[in-house]
């Protein structure tokens, strides 16, 4: 019972010589020189003060690093910038977008954009505005699932595919080959309306 006692103390004290260190205005103290009733008062007030800190209750701030609609500007083809950059990189991220975040609201942008809004239940219009930059910066944004369409046109021994590939476009013709990197693993593309994953 004494050894359970003094384990206590012992624990109690390095928690308050803990607390006494890292408060910058903590007095020196000489632990030699107090009786025992000295160092218990010192333990006791620095187990309050822990207990204090313990239960303090911190007020909820809300989470200002969600941005609300009127947090954001609209961009549309014409737009330059930082802004247009996040955009772009963000649609970049959800594999809505191809290439590079140059900061040029272009076609391919607009496009991206207007993929994004028809997954996403918004107006289409390849505007962001503020609603669709809101929906694309969440945390639950949809991500692109790899879209491929293709029309082939063959006469005699003359075959030309024209591919669409989640907003990149392509033509093969005859034995032409396309292998193409996206999110989802590298394609092989050819000029008869076939493709196939190679990893």
């Amino acid at each position: 019972m004494k050894e359970v006692a003094a384990m206590k103390k012992i624990i109690a004290m390095i928690s308050v010589l803990s607390l006494i260190f890292c408060v910058a205005c903590a007095e020196e103290i000489d632990w030699s020189s107090m009786s025992d009733e000295e160092i218990a008062a010192v333990i006791e007030a620095g187990l309050a003060e822990l207990d204090k800190r313990e239960n303090m209750k911190e007020t909820p701030v809300e989470d200002d690093t969600l941005a609300s609609p009127g947090d954001y500007t609209t961009l549309e083809k014409g737009s330059k910038g930082d802004e247009v950059k996040a955009l772009q990189q963000r649609l970049l991220d959800l594999y809505w977008l191809n290439g590079t975040a140059d900061g040029d609201y272009g076609n391919k942008t607009k496009d991206a954009v207007e993929r994004f809004q028809e997954a996403s239940g918004l107006e289409v219009t390849g505007i962001a505005d503020p609603d669709t930059q809101t929906k694309l910066f969440a945390d639950d944004a949809p991500e692109a699932e790899m879209a491929v369409s293709c029309s082939v046109v063959g006469i005699n021994n003359y075959s030309e595919a024209h591919w669409y590939v989640n907003g990149q476009e392509f033509t093969l013709k005859n034995s032409q080959t396309k292998t193409l990197n996206t999110p989802w693993g590298t394609y092989k593309f050819d000029a008869h309306g076939n493709y196939d994953k190679m990893d």
